[in-house]
């Protein structure tokens, strides 16, 4: 490759090497701490996602948009950045400005350090592009300093003329987890190419395509640290709030979420609790400002969501039970033509998180931000820097990596499986019929998504369910309004709904693979509704019987799909049939940790308290697969095995390393058998 081109093409942004190396990545020789994410699955996601990219002719396109968490002021206003890297050009081109707006664009690295966020702050390196002229445009040279050696992009920021971003940002961008692994890509394999180590090759990590006669192999070997860090903050990090972290309500030996069996058995000062205890987080000590309702925490789960704003915190919220964050890179993608931002569909609705998640990263990053905002603060005042220290970009890039590594990295092929049991078999062959069970119009191979393979937003009649079936306990669970329409959160902006929610009235399509161990089964949680009128069991047969309700068949769902009718027999058919599945998910998964706990033990130097998490959340996912099975009599030689495999795995825990490594193979062994009980292969 010639020089010049190396100037022009290669501006690569190199974030996720910065991070391991801010962070000191590993040891020489060190062994990789092993993690609860499995990093070789996620380099074959990122592959695919390369494979799938490359190619291109050296065009980027960033979105821009309002951000809830950022933005100075709100604003209908929104487009795109494109970035050309073979000419080193970029064109702005934003939609909905008010007539004489002046703006102007910028560049931004995030300088860590404490108490930095991944807000613009002083310190930062902000590079102005340009001034936008008539028409919202602007194409411009991409700034020499942004073609340096180690400057980094984070955020492309529009601010009003004049105004700093650390000031008055409106417009936000940001590249996310894969393009800055790619990004990475490139940078190493400019600085390996000896023409090119003289030059002056530079930052902006954007998503470039390799010349044809060079497609550059470089192994992600700080993918590992930048897991592993990721699973530190997701576990430990506060981010100095309330006490809270990510795992409070996303425990890994609860399948990364809770339920009301799951909080029943946490102590009472637990930091999921901090609305009993903490005056300035209770109502009945604040003024009636509701942080947490916490009957309906205790009673069924549900966590209170400001989704339409911080604007009423008396009144104004949504009761919503907390989703898993398994397998997500197979459930996130954006039917096209729909609504962007959001960019990924995460949360019940699909609309991001809680009044945070439209807009900035429109997806996983984008999560933690609001989740901090929302769920960590000390007080309802809800300050950066002082109720919680928003995070860093590197953060959120290692959270991002660190759940993107969770869970299976791809769909299976049901219509293949050949299942022991007859009637797992009929109860598969009801969930595909199309004039039948109907599930796999909106549950394509039981996932997430549609055959299409994008995971869409319906309205199934769940909220008017709730109403039907009031739970009985007398507390406030305002109507969900599902996709969200009320971006600025005034309550003012937008007409409500009849109902008074705002929204579309659409939620998101869950996967269904995971789904028996994993409840609750409906953002709402309608299954089993305790202290009230509830007539739907909470189990995932509960949950197959809501369609054949009223509430689904007089939906918009219900309307397209016309009447769901199964009898009683044919819903225990589909639930055995989601039962094997998830059992076999929790196989897979269980074999999966104990493998990589008997590759470390193997490595000689190894963390002790990092090889025994794997061990405990192999033998809750096996306890798992024992129940949803149990629960129904189902494959009674499988659970055998099952048990049995669980037996060893608590032995693999302690004595001697060889020792151990023996008891995870036998439970391997019992794993396989478990497995061969149920499915063919």
């Amino acid at each position: 490759m010639n020089a010049r081109k190396w100037i022009l093409v290669v501006i690569a942004l190199g974030a996720v090497g910065s991070l391991t190396w801010r962070r000191g990545g590993g040891e020489p020789g060190r062994p990789a701490r092993p993690t609860l994410g499995n990093v070789e699955l996620l380099r074959a996601a990122y592959a695919q996602w390369k494979a799938d990219h490359e190619g291109g002719d050296g065009q980027f396109v960033l979105p821009l948009h309002w951000s809830k968490g950022l933005s100075s002021e709100y604003t209908d206003a929104g487009g795109t950045v494109a970035f050309d890297l073979v000419e080193g050009t970029l064109d702005v081109a934003l939609e909905g400005v008010a007539d004489g707006s002046e703006l102007d664009l910028w560049l931004i690295e995030n300088v860590p350090g404490e108490r930095r966020s991944v807000q613009p702050e002083p310190g930062d390196h902000m590079l102005r592009v340009g001034r936008l002229g008539p028409g919202a445009e602007l194409v411009a040279p991409i700034p020499a300093e942004a073609r340096r050696a180690g400057f980094e992009l984070d955020l492309v920021v529009v601010t009003p003329a004049d105004v700093a971003p650390d000031r008055g940002g409106l417009l936000f961008g940001t590249p996310d987890l894969f393009q800055r692994l790619y990004s990475r890509d490139q940078r190493t394999a400019a600085l390996a190419e000896p023409s090119a180590r003289d030059l002056h090759v530079g930052g902006l990590a954007l998503l470039l395509a390799p010349p044809p006669q060079q497609t550059p192999i470089v192994d992600l070997d700080g993918l590992d640290d930048l897991v592993a860090l990721g699973e530190d903050l997701f576990f430990n990090e506060t981010f100095e709030g309330n006490g809270r972290t990510c795992g409070t309500c996303h425990s890994a030996t609860n399948n990364f979420t809770i339920d009301p069996v799951f909080i029943a058995g946490l102590p009472d000062d637990d930091p999921l609790f901090v609305a009993e205890f903490v005056p300035a987080l209770n109502s009945d000590l604040n003024g009636g400002k509701r942080f947490e309702i916490p009957e309906l925490m205790r009673e069924q789960g549900l966590i209170l969501e400001n989704l339409d704003g911080f604007g009423d915190l008396a009144n104004r919220f949504t009761m919503r039970g907390t989703p898993h964050t398994l397998g997500m890179t197979v459930s996130l993608t954006r039917p096209a033509g729909s609504l962007n931002p959001p960019v990924e569909r995460t949360g019940w609705s699909g609309d991001g998180a809680p009044f945070n998640g439209s807009t900035l990263f429109g997806g996983l990053r984008d999560f933690a931000v609001g989740a901090v905002t929302q769920h960590f603060t000390k007080t309802l005042n809800r300050t950066n820097h002082v109720d919680f220290e928003l995070p860093t970009d590197d953060q959120l890039t290692a959270m991002e990596a660190f759940q993107r590594s969770l869970g299976r990295q791809a769909e299976l092929d049901i219509a293949r499986m050949a299942f022991t049991d007859v009637q797992v078999a009929i109860g598969r062959d009801t969930f595909q019929n199309p004039n039948q069970g109907k599930c796999a119009n909106c549950h394509f191979n039981a996932g997430a998504n549609t055959s299409a393979g994008t995971n869409n937003n319906f309205n199934t009649g769940v909220e008017q369910f709730l109403v039907n079936h009031p739970d009985g306990t007398g507390q406030p669970r305002p109507r969900d309004g599902g996709f969200g329409t009320n971006q600025a959160g005034t309550f003012t902006s937008v007409t409500p709904n009849p109902d008074g929610s705002f929204g579309n009235g659409t939620f998101n399509t869950a996967s269904l693979v995971e789904a028996a161990d994993t409840p609750p089964f409906f953002h709402n949680h309608i299954t089993g509704i305790r202290n009230g009128t509830g007539t739907l069991p909470d189990t995932i047969e509960g949950s197959i019987e809501f369609y054949t309700r009223p509430e689904f068949a007089n939906s918009p769902s219900g309307a397209f799909l016309g009447p769901i009718v199964l009898n009683a027999t044919q819903i225990g058919q589909v639930g055995k049939f989601l039962r094997v599945i998830n059992a076999l998910e929790n196989e897979r998964n269980a074999a999966d940790l104990s493998k990589r706990a008997s590759a470390a033990l193997s490595a000689g130097s190894f963390d002790e308290g990092a090889v025994n998490r794997l061990l405990t959340v192999a033998i809750a996912d096996v306890e798992d697969a024992i129940e949803v099975l149990e629960d129904v009599a189902l494959h009674h030689l499988a659970r055998q095995r099952f048990h049995q495999a669980n037996q060893k795995l608590e032995g693999a825990k302690s004595g001697p390393v060889g020792k151990r490594i023996e008891k995870i193979d036998q439970a391997l062994e019992k794993l396989v058998q478990a497995r061969a009980d149920m499915i063919v292969e």
